[in-house]
């Protein structure tokens, strides 16, 4: 016998519930994971027929006999296993030795913190209801079978009208006299036979003389009637009947044949469910949070108040038909998908969404919806709780934007501390060059050291911009699982298998195939890391997309509509829970290679470069899997059509004047050209005024303050529509080519770039004959 010396009466439940316990009528109990009773009313200590001591710390086994305790202990375990609601019936064996059919309504207990803390469940004895039942049913289909044949079968009839065990009587349909009772009648009415035959039946069921008569008529009429009456015995005691009346001929004429079925105690059992489904409701008014019931249709046949007071909304706006229309845009359709998965299922289903309430503004809830099944275990309804977990949200929202500056913090650190480093590089290589002055082999040492600082900075810096998503980009039409086969094949790591695989027949994506590249030796490396130093396998996959759990995993990025190719990687290492699934991509400048990669980071960022979707995933025993959806189609990198310059001077327009001087004098050199310079918009327009024709080709910086380059070169052009440039900026080549499109320019060159970079742009731009020599004309 288990025993629990810390269970105590009502020490599991509040006060108020322990007092609606207290007063149900049927029998209400609770137990722990261990199937121990932690808690129970007045009425299970009376129908065990033990003190509440006696039950409390104990388990079914000692209240039951073996064979029965192991059918409700399996009934446990499949509540605690699947959850939800369970209604069944079994035979119970009392103290007494009497054996009591009982209908069992079960559901899980959640306690506190919201964690499964046990079971509860309401016990109500039909027995005698059902016996009832039982009765009424055989009595039925006795009065059938004589009714077939009784005019030919009248001593039958009469023989089985005395001997049948139900209440029977014989009624006249004129006024109702009473002509016949079996002996079950007399007993039960508690007149003996000649008294009955002086009475009408109005003086048992009380009904007026009009009703009666409309009664009777329609009972003739339509061939038979069931109804409810309340009859008052001989003794004065009121009880509950059934009555099932129906014509039947006697010698060519008709009377009326009444079949009694008591049904008091189910009547009363049947109250008693009321008031116990009104508390309940009480219960649910009484909660902080909003209460829905949906019909197997979908649609809401009941809300409690709450939801009114947490959205300012009318409960009528969902009870009509459109309850989806409280949801948020958003959340919309993954919340009518999760419905109907739910009721095609009839699982519970949990997940988190936003209302909307009456100013607009978005209400993070918990929604959970469990079927509601009937005695027989069908379901015929579906329960939805939806506890308002804003303030929650937003602490977690706060909580990962700190974390989120954190990881900043360290980036921008980082940064700066390898930025030192190239700095102190160029500087001292440049302080060797001041002092090298007349050795060419020590001068051409100190300028490739310098140079070798620069290419780290610009390799930090195209990092970042992967990133943020402003990388440089080529992108062109890429059989992605062909693709990915290639990439794999080069990521043998020691002790980690890895697995590569492509579905056959994908359509193409137009993405960068060089920055793919980076994404998934970074997310294997990521891998690898995570699974340290037990062996295990990552597999990298190309695949057309499949199904995503909202349990399971989250959106990083959205992808865009269409049709789309989905790239996989996945892991057998530790599981991350979900609500930490978004810090994975936070940004964290990692020391582990050269050039300072970004890892998972600058997969957040070619994803959104390419507006790619982004979506990661993680099971407890099943790792972590990060799945990138690349939409089919886009745009494929072309080059613009060169407009050719004549001669004359360049013009240079820049707000940094270190960018101006260096350029204006790298062109100089490469040229032979005059060239003139502008620190802004503005100026550039002025110069360009003053130079006249003298100008044959303009260099312009894209973003700069005031009026930016776009905005100048426009104007240059309308002052001269056939007038070449060429735009330089920090963005990725796909955007500045787009710019360059859009504004006239004639070309486009990504800064940073060297003395080779810019040759090659101008080659496109100048006549042969016209690259160098040229002056400009005041």
């Amino acid at each position: 016998m288990t025993e629990r010396k810390d269970a105590k009466p009502g020490s599991q439940v509040g006060g108020g519930l322990r007092d609606v316990m207290e007063s149900l009528p049927n029998p209400v109990f609770y137990k722990d994971l261990a199937g121990v009773y932690v808690g129970c009313n007045r009425a299970m200590e009376l129908f065990v027929g033990k003190g509440r001591e006696e039950i409390l710390g104990r388990t079914v086994r000692d209240l039951v006999p073996p064979e029965e305790a192991r059918v409700l202990e399996a009934r446990d375990e499949e509540l605690l296993r699947t959850g939800g609601r369970q209604v069944f019936t079994a035979d119970v064996r009392r103290q007494d030795g009497e054996v009591r059919h009982i209908l069992f309504s079960k559901a899980l207990w959640i306690g506190a913190e919201g964690e499964v803390a046990g079971s509860v469940c309401q016990c109500q004895d039909i027995t005698d209801y059902q016996r009832l039942e039982t009765a009424h049913r055989e009595s039925e289909a006795r009065l059938r079978a004589l009714l077939d044949g009784l005019q030919e079968r009248e001593a039958q009839f009469r023989a089985l009208f005395l001997a049948d065990n139900g209440i029977k009587l014989l009624l006249a349909p004129e006024g109702g006299w009473i002509l016949d009772a079996n002996p079950a009648a007399e007993a039960f009415l508690g007149y003996d036979l000649a008294t009955l035959r002086t009475m009408n039946i109005a003086q048992l069921n009380g009904m007026a003389e009009p009703q009666l008569t409309e009664a009777m008529t329609r009972i003739v009429l339509v061939g038979g009637e069931k109804v409810q009456r309340t009859y008052r015995l001989a003794s004065g005691e009121t009880r509950e009947v059934e009555v099932y009346a129906a014509p039947v001929e006697v010698k060519g004429k008709t009377y009326l044949w009444a079949t009694l079925h008591d049904i008091t105690e189910g009547v009363a059992a049947e109250a008693g469910l009321r008031t116990t489904e009104g508390r309940l409701a009480s219960l649910a008014e009484s909660v902080e949070a909003i209460v829905f019931r949906f019909g197997l249709d979908g649609a809401c046949m009941y809300v409690n108040s709450h939801y009114g007071r947490i959205t300012g909304l009318p409960e009528a706006l969902v009870l009509n038909g459109k309850w989806a229309k409280v949801i948020h845009p958003e959340d919309r359709a993954r919340i009518l998908e999760g419905w109907k998965a739910a009721r095609k299922l009839q699982q519970v289903h949990e997940t988190e969404f936003r209302l909307l309430n009456a100013p607009g503004q978005e209400l993070w809830v918990l929604g959970r919806t469990s079927p509601e099944r009937d005695a027989g275990g069908k379901v015929v309804s579906f329960l939805t709780t939806c506890t308002d977990i804003s303030r929650f949200r937003r602490a977690e929202e706060a909580l990962r934007q700190a974390s989120k500056q954190e990881s900043l913090g360290l980036l921008a650190g980082s940064i700066a501390n390898d930025f030192n480093n190239i700095l102190q590089g160029v500087w001292t290589s440049l302080d060797l060059l001041e002092s090298s002055a007349g050795d060419p082999a020590r001068t051409a040492q100190a300028l490739e050291w310098a140079r070798g600082s620069l290419v780290k900075a610009k390799r930090i810096t195209q990092f970042i911009q992967q990133y943020s998503g402003q990388g440089t980009s080529v992108p062109v039409p890429v059989d992605l699982g062909a693709r990915v086969l290639e990439i794999s094949a080069d990521l043998a790591t020691a002790g980690i298998r890895v697995e590569a695989a492509a579905a056959p027949g994908l359509p193409r994506v137009v993405l960068d195939p060089e920055q793919l590249a980076h994404g998934v030796k970074a997310m294997v490396v990521n891998a690898v890391e995570a699974m340290g130093d037990h062996p295990g396998t990552i597999r990298v996959l190309a695949r057309r997309p499949g199904s995503f759990n909202a349990a399971q995993g989250v959106w990083i990025l959205h992808p865009q509509p269409g049709e789309a190719v989905e790239l996989v990687v996945e892991n057998d290492g530790p599981a991350i829970p979900r609500e930490e699934l978004h810090r994975i991509f936070d940004p964290y400048f990692t020391t582990k290679e050269a050039g300072r990669g970004l890892g998972l980071s600058s997969v957040l960022g070619i994803a959104r470069a390419h507006r790619a979707g982004l979506w990661v995933e993680s099971t407890p025993g099943s790792g972590v899997r990060i799945r990138i959806l690349w939409t089919v189609g886009g745009r494929v990198a072309v080059d613009l059509a060169p407009i050719q310059g004549g001669p004359g001077a360049i013009l240079v327009v820049d707000d940094d004047p270190e960018v101006l001087r260096v350029v204006s004098r790298l062109l100089e050199e490469m040229t032979g050209r005059t060239v003139l310079v502008a620190s802004g918009g503005e100026e550039a327009v002025e110069v360009f005024r003053g130079a006249g024709a003298g100008v044959s080709v303009v260099l312009m910086d894209a973003n700069m303050p005031g009026m930016d380059g776009t905005t100048a070169f426009r104007m240059i052009r309308e002052l001269r529509p056939d007038m070449p440039g060429l735009l330089f900026s920090g963005c990725d080549t796909e955007q500045g080519e787009e710019l360059a499109r859009t504004y006239g320019f004639s070309g486009f060159i990504k800064k940073p770039f060297d003395a080779e970079d810019l040759r090659r742009s101008f080659e496109a731009l100048l006549p042969a004959g016209a690259r160098g020599g040229g002056t400009a004309s005041a």
